[in-house]
């Protein structure tokens, strides 16, 4: 289960420290959350953590970034006439949305869609159930991941050289003699 201990108080609440896990990729690093009156106010790697012991990379720790951007998409919205773009409801979302599947599929044939999920979605438990569902139901046949684009060569790397496309190593740059680091500036 998630633990839980009291941090200082702030803004006159009492803070929470929660262990957690990231979620964007194979690792599932370990993170500690620390919570104020419901609301996350950082993440942090877990040093106690018995695997990542207190390596995140920048992805996990930006999540709290990303969920809180104000341009974060929230809801559904739709290109009006005018080319705004206004929010609709899920459900007028969900119709037109199979509407242009449908008519997509009636145009082009069945092998004219796809499905493309992402990171984090394909860590989320009622996601691929969900997922699954929708592919089948649509008789979608093409089936694209993050795998797919940028994970392919980390599974065909751990294959050759651990003997198992599961394992995936963290790097221990502590104890790295030489480390080559490329940057596009």
């Amino acid at each position: 289960g998630v633990q839980t201990c009291a941090l200082p108080i702030s803004r006159g609440k009492l803070m929470e420290k929660v262990k957690t896990f990231c979620r964007v990729c194979e690792p599932s690093c370990g993170l500690v959350a620390e919570v104020d009156s419901g609301e996350i106010v950082s993440l942090k790697p877990d040093k106690d953590h018995p695997v990542t012991r207190g390596f995140a990379c920048h992805k996990g720790l930006a999540t709290l970034e990303i969920h809180q951007d104000p341009d974060r998409l929230n809801h559904p919205m739709k290109r009006n006439a005018s080319g705004d773009l206004e929010r609709i409801s899920w459900q007028q979302a969900a119709t037109e949305i199979a509407e242009r599947l449908q008519d997509i599929r009636n145009r082009y044939g069945d092998s004219a869609i796809a499905s493309y999920t992402g990171n984090p979605l394909a860590f989320n438990a009622l996601a691929g159930p969900a997922i699954g569902s929708f592919i089948l139901n649509n008789r979608i046949r093409r089936n694209f991941s993050s795998g797919t684009q940028d994970c392919t060569n980390k599974f065909a790397a751990s294959e050759a050289v651990f003997g198992s496309s599961t394992i995936h190593p963290i790097p221990d740059i502590e104890k790295t003699d030489f480390l080559l680091i490329l940057d596009r500036k």
